[in-house]
């Protein structure tokens, strides 16, 4: 049974379309995620500043805790997307470090 999350062995006739099928998945990701994960911050961020400006915060909470707020939840985002990304990357790094092309032998 063969295994797709392996390596390639690169030989004389070299199919690069192996290479895009394991990248597929990574650009899917990044292009999928990352606008997601944009968006939802952007979206908490207004809803927290909505309910700030309902409640009648003033400059204090918007320099301080809001700030904070939008650290804490910007710094989650990142870590969200490169951990959903990291084992893409690792399958990616994996195939460049055991694919090598192979040296003419004759027989």
């Amino acid at each position: 049974m063969h295994n797709e999350h392996t390596f390639i062995i690169f030989d004389s006739k070299f199919n690069s379309l192996k290479l895009v099928k394991r990248m597929k998945p990574l650009v899917v990701k990044i292009l999928l995620i990352f606008p997601l994960v944009c968006f939802a911050f952007y979206f908490l961020m207004a809803l927290i500043g909505c309910i700030a400006r309902i409640f009648r915060c003033g400059t204090d909470f918007y320099c301080g805790s809001f700030c904070l707020i939008g650290k804490i939840l910007g710094a989650a985002g990142i870590i969200l997307l490169f951990f959903s990304i990291l084992p893409d990357i690792k399958a990616f790094l994996n195939i460049q470090q055991h694919a090598s092309p192979e040296k003419d032998q004759k027989h």
